[in-house]
């Protein structure tokens, strides 16, 4: 991965000259006469919905990488239905055609694998199983075949047809995805190997692709079609049998899938978005370690399952080695989609002149969105310098109204932070190390939270099973992390200081919510009994309450539903709304959400929508707003409609990408940001001071 990253202020990075010579070519017209696109193409037209319309139709383009024919359906589903919707290339890499023993050879079953993933991508887009199917020469010289689908040109698939690690013979001679990730040898297409037999198509036999071929292929064909968002496998899974949370024994990942993630990161580096600007999204998935995560999928279990079956065929014609009905595996991926990182829910805030600002990773870079005065209009993006980043980071304002930006860089695991300086502008990114230097990778992202003193503290999940925090003080951060121990910390730690200044943090677990406190602040962390309630089926988001009471909240497992929880025992509290996922904003936060205070720790549920992948969260008087994403891609909102009250939850068209984020900006309007497939930030404004319940319609920035 030491390709990802530019030159850091602390020494570390390599070269990164590679992305402005492959990003000019993107304004090119191919030999075949296409036309790549530059991203300026018009969105479709969507009537406002009523307060916080018109954000609807995404504009954006989609590119999905992985290994085998099946990755997609099982781990990128549901976000893959929502390409179908728009503009779709789907990259398979392998012929997968290790486990094919009722076929009479590899040829034969990597090709009725590949009528699977037509299959199902028919039925993602609900038309025809007609596919026009065509070779498409690469840059290297090398051919891939390209598959349009009749009745919808928007829809694409590309086979390259590698031999993939569980071809065990084939191996012997040639290369996997992962050794090739770390430059060793060469990959060889299907048809190459005398055990491959008969049946390969002889236009694509007896390939090669190095390392350096294979990214340029890669980048070269995000070029051509030009995605917005890029979707991958996790670069970074254990590289044994682990646990994905904690223990490195049980429930690892394929081989494949970890090489394609680094392949694929690799390439995107150097892909500017179909602008050149940088404006891409790149997200990656975890793959088989969702098995010991909670299902967070709901009602849309059953569409996952039924796509899987239309992969492998009428009686596994497709595909006969899977069970469908394995309840210990393929059964276990159907309620689940997690990201290897979310993008989380603590990226807007002002700043001390009281501009609102929004951060977000594009690419591997962190960008900046600023509005040119307080309450005013936004400029951006602009990039904080540095790259190789993973797609998440977190911001917090100390005393004297200066940012601090945190996030995770992929070359070394290591977390790195970024302040504004008092003149303008950004320090470079500096290491804070990494808790478990050698075994980084299972390394959290990073809860920030400031302390009444100035203090910054720093907290993520760390190898054995607990949480690490460091302190800067002063200027100084100390030179090694306190383990906080525990057991099955997920990751999706939260940091926040309750209005006492003690720092509370919590961590998601196997079987709860874990918290630990300040007894005084600046004080050292002292574990907080309780911790009981339901797992978290994403990460925990954490903000302060009407009572002063630091208080988490986090979509619960099983349908997503929003929980909370305040520090006054910490029972969870489910706060309705519709299902959610990848983290729940709280604007004073949650999605079917829960929350928990520091009152004892019982989670409390909060109804609304299913939603994943975070819970916003902003309070302003005795009130908190939460935000979230659904599994669709809508925006849930749930606003207490009384002080302390229960939440009123709605649900408002949009395409978010990732977890939206929550502020007040100068004059108390509530602003509501997420990210959508365009790549783009999106905006909506309260009509009036302090409420949530009128909103302008969405406006795009930048």
């Amino acid at each position: 991965m030491s390709s990802l990253v530019a030159v850091f202020p602390d020494g570390r990075g390599t070269h990164t000259a590679a992305r402005g010579k492959v990003a000019d070519r993107a304004g090119r017209v191919f030999a075949d006469g296409v036309r790549p696109p530059t991203g300026k193409e018009p969105a479709a037209a969507v009537p406002a919905g009523g307060t916080g319309g018109h954000w609807s139709g995404s504009g954006g383009r989609f590119m999905q990488f992985v290994a085998h024919q099946d990755d997609d359906s099982l781990f990128f589903y549901p976000d893959m239905i929502r390409s179908a919707a728009t503009d779709s290339t789907t990259v398979y890499l392998t012929s997968g055609e290790a486990t094919g023993r009722q076929y009479r050879n590899r040829c034969v079953y990597g090709r009725h694998r590949e009528d699977g993933a037509r299959a199902a991508w028919a039925r993602n887009a609900r038309l025809p199983n007609l596919w026009t199917r065509t070779p498409l020469r690469l840059p290297g010289g090398q051919l891939v075949e390209l598959d349009t689908l009749n009745s919808a040109a928007n829809i694409r698939l590309v086979f390259f047809r590698l031999h993939e690690a569980g071809d065990k013979p084939a191996m012997l001679r040639t290369s996997s995805l992962e050794k090739l990730s770390h430059g060793l040898g060469a990959a060889t297409t299907l048809g190459s190997e005398h055990t491959d037999g008969p049946g390969c198509d002889p236009r694509y036999v007896r390939q090669r692709f190095d390392r350096r071929q294979l990214e340029d292929a890669l980048t070269w064909l995000m070029q051509r079609f030009g995605p917005t968002v890029v979707m991958a496998q996790d670069p970074k899974s254990p590289p044994v049998k682990g646990k994905f949370t904690h223990v490195v024994t049980t429930m690892g990942d394929h081989t494949d899938h970890r090489g394609a993630g680094r392949l694929v990161a690799d390439a995107a580096a150097r892909y500017a978005g179909p602008q050149r600007d940088g404006s891409v999204l790149v997200r990656y998935y975890r793959d088989y370690n969702v098995r010991s995560s909670p299902p967070n999928l709901g009602t849309v279990t059953p569409a996952k399952r039924q796509l899987f079956l239309t992969y492998l065929g009428p009686q596994g014609v497709n595909d006969p080695g899977p069970n469908p009905n394995n309840p210990t595996f393929y059964t276990l991926f159907y309620a689940r989609q997690y990201t290897r990182w979310t993008n989380g829910t603590n990226w807007a805030l002002l700043d001390g002149a009281k501009r609102l600002n929004a951060f977000g990773v594009l690419g591997d870079r962190v960008a900046q969105w600023q509005q040119a005065r307080p309450g005013g209009p936004w400029t951006g993006p602009a990039f904080v310098p540095g790259a190789g980043l993973a797609p998440y980071v977190t911001a917090v304002r100390d005393q004297r109204g200066l940012l601090h930006l945190f996030a995770l860089r992929m070359s070394d695991d290591a977390i790195v932070t970024a302040s504004q300086k008092p003149s303008g502008g950004w320090t470079g990114w500096w290491s804070l190390g990494n808790p478990d230097p050698g075994a980084g990778l299972t390394v959290g992202s990073p809860a920030a939270a400031v302390g009444p003193g100035g203090e910054l503290t720093v907290a993520v999940r760390d190898l054995a099973g607990g949480v690490s925090v460091k302190t800067r003080r002063g200027n100084a951060w100390e030179d090694d992390w306190t383990h906080l121990a525990a057991k099955g910390v997920r990751d999706g730690v939260a940091a926040v200081a309750d209005a006492s200044g003690r720092v509370s943090v919590f961590a998601p677990t196997d079987t709860g919510v874990a918290q630990w406190r300040q007894q005084s602040p600046g004080e050292p962390f002292v574990r907080v009994a309780g911790g009981v309630g339901g797992q978290p089926a994403g990460p925990l988001t954490a903000a302060v309450d009407a009572t002063g009471a630091a208080r988490v909240y986090y979509p619960s497992a099983g349908a997503g539903a929003t929980v909370t929880q305040a520090d006054n025992g910490m029972r969870p509290d489910a706060l309705g709304g519709p299902a959610t996922f990848e983290g729940t904003a709280a604007a004073g936060g949650a999605g079917a959400t829960v929350t928990q205070a520091d009152n004892g720790m019982r989670p409390d549920a909060l109804g609304g929508p299913a939603t994943f992948e975070g819970t916003a969260a902003a309070g302003s008087g005795r009130r908190t707003v939460l935000a979230a994403r659904t599994t669709d891609g809508a925006l849930a909102l749930g606003v207490q409609n009384a002080p302390y009250g229960p939440y009123a939850w709605s649900t408002r068209r949009a395409d978010v990408m990732g977890s939206p984020a929550l502020a007040y900006d100068a004059q108390g309007h509530l602003v509501v940001l997420a990210f959508g497939g365009d790549a783009r930030l999106h905006t909506m404004r309260a009509t009036t001071p302090g409420t949530a319940t009128s909103f302008t319609d969405w406006t795009r920035v930048g």
